[in-house]
């Protein structure tokens, strides 16, 4: 029994000793990188939102046939602008009586349905330049074809754009902030056939990259739809009767 247990005492000192002989723990984790790599470019021109760039303003689903896309892909570019109505007058004899007439409300029909619907007159513009350091911009208009009607000209006649809003209905994120110091977009803007009148600027921090629209009108107040775009006329112009025809060129630029 004493012998035993001395061999018990024995083979535990004999096993502490094993332990005491191995090694120090080899290291639990290796490490080794591997590399990732991806590409943007923008060579290819720059595609339309959700397949077309016609949409109802502060919309990005459901396209409507018109306004008709600008078919410059560019990055930097206007989308589409609504033709504006004037509708039919009676002329006016009275050299001293004002001569105004409101756009009517856009009317067109979406795509898939073709159901009719309305909204306010607009443009859609596009700044999705990813090279640029900031996506700073400027948007102006011009008259670019005087009212003609054959070998009659309305010379002389002015737009006005009244209750002018941005929305966007795919980049609120990048949308920039109208209350903002850096950015310009007055409530009424004229434009004439002689020079190109800025109506909207962009110069905010970190804001302007997407699509946005600047609408004639208000979206929640459809009283305003058909009161927000004016064709002014000289008050001694002499009208013949007929169709007269214009064409307003809207432009963007990379604001310095």
């Amino acid at each position: 029994m004493k012998h035993t247990h001395k061999l018990a005492g024995a083979l535990l000192l004999a096993a502490v000793g094993i332990g005491l002989a191995v090694p120090s723990a080899t290291k639990a984790t290796s490490e080794h990188a591997g590399k990732g790599h991806i590409n943007f470019n923008q060579s290819g021109g720059v595609p339309d939102v959700g397949g077309s760039d016609a949409y109802k303003p502060g919309e990005s689903t459901d396209p409507i046939t018109e306004p008709t896309n600008n078919p410059d892909r560019g990055a930097l570019r206007i989308a589409n602008v609504s033709d504006l109505e004037f509708d039919t007058h009676q002329i006016i004899t009275d050299e001293n009586a004002v001569k105004t007439y409101d756009a009517k409300a856009f009317e067109t029909t979406y795509v898939e349905s073709g159901a009719a619907t309305t909204t306010t007159n607009f443009i859609r513009f596009m700044d999705a330049d990813a090279g640029v350091a900031q996506n700073h911009h400027t948007v102006s208009a011009m008259i670019t074809s005087q009212f003609t009607n054959g070998t009659t000209t309305l010379s002389g006649s002015t737009i006005t754009y009244k209750n002018i809003h941005l929305v966007t209905g795919t980049n609120p994120t990048t949308m920039p902030d109208v209350t903002n110091a850096s950015v310009t977009l007055p409530n009424t803007s004229e434009i004439n056939e002689t020079a190109k009148q800025v109506v909207y600027t962009n110069k905010q921090a970190g804001k302007g990259f997407g699509t946005f629209e600047l609408t004639f009108g208000d979206l929640a107040d459809q009283t305003t739809w058909d009161k927000s775009v004016t064709l002014t006329i000289p008050s001694d112009l002499t009208i013949r009767t007929g169709d007269y025809n214009a064409e307003v060129t809207w432009y963007i630029e990379r604001a310095n």
